[in-house]
């Protein structure tokens, strides 16, 4: 008989690669996790991996099984909190953030969870926009902030940070404009920042002569100041940095990066989500949040 805790360690399996890995998330012992495979393999008939020294790996069957997994534990989850919350939260929230807002913006949410549900327990997983989307989809991930738009049938995009822009470079640099020679100093792909830096290039006819990509804001800013390139960040930024930068380009059309919180529509009575989402909401509304912006 296959029940929600076979299917979440087949999920823990699935998700960190070996019995081994699952059963230290789990707090299990590893022979437990194995045990509960080899019940859930007999009770489908399916082998689900194939067993390797380094690791699990799906079988063709156990990939099928995936997205129907992620279902039933992610509503079995929810209906778990509807019904078993009163005041402060507890348990466990995961959220999906780009590692652009991580940098920037994702301290003053973790102050204010920690505020007002200290016992809620938070992890934080970084990726690219279009991957936080689809986990949040699959139910991998409560919730996201993304810096792209969405659209997608079975989620909520709220918009949160409205962040102005600055094309930034070295303090040292003599001239105000972007050159056709620039390399640019940037996040990965899906980040607001990079698109706008990309905008400002495509507006003068060029491509940048080189793109140089990090995924810390120290990083960046430090390059930047070095005289490495040029980079754009939001102006609150720039006004705060430790290094040596100034704002160039100021002749250039207006930018405002626009960061999104992610969630799934099934979700949005969840008292975990519904709390999160009411925190993303304030800080849209309140000028320790979105910059607001024409």
């Amino acid at each position: 008989m296959v029940d929600s805790h076979h299917l979440e360690v087949f999920l823990a399996v699935v998700d960190h690669g070996s019995a081994s890995a699952a059963a230290e998330v789990l707090h299990y012992v590893q022979p437990n996790v194995s045990a509960r495979i080899r019940q859930l393999e007999e009770a489908l008939g399916a082998a689900l991996f194939f067993r390797r020294s380094r690791g699990m790996v799906l079988t063709a069957d156990g990939r099928r099984l995936v997205p129907y997994a992620r279902r039933v534990v992610g509503t079995l989850r929810n209906v778990r909190e509807l019904y078993g919350s009163a005041g402060l939260l507890d348990g466990h929230v995961s959220i999906g953030t780009t590692d652009a807002f991580a940098a920037v913006h994702l301290p003053e949410v973790i102050v204010a969870v920690r505020r007002e549900h200290p016992h809620l327990g938070v992890s934080i997983d970084t990726r690219e926009s279009h991957e936080l989307v689809e986990r949040v989809a699959r139910y991998q991930l409560d919730a996201a902030f993304v810096e792209t738009p969405v659209d997608h049938p079975e989620l909520d995009a709220i918009p949160v940070r409205r962040d102005p822009l600055a094309l930034v470079a070295a303090h040292a640099r003599s001239d105000n404009s972007i050159r056709r020679d620039d390399e640019i100093i940037v996040f990965p792909r899906g980040c607001g920042y990079r698109a706008a830096l990309e905008r400002w290039f495509a507006i003068q006819g060029w491509t940048p002569a080189r793109v140089h990509e990090f995924r810390g804001v120290d990083a960046i800013l430090g390059c930047t100041a070095a005289g490495l390139g040029v980079t754009a960040v939001p102006r609150s930024i720039l006004n705060d940095s430790r290094y040596p930068l100034r704002e160039i380009g100021t002749d250039l059309p207006p930018a405002v990066s626009t960061a999104f919180w992610v969630t799934r529509r099934d979700a949005q009575n969840v008292p975990t989500v519904a709390a999160l989402t009411r925190l993303a909401v304030e800080m849209a509304s309140t000028d320790r949040g979105v910059a607001q912006t024409p």
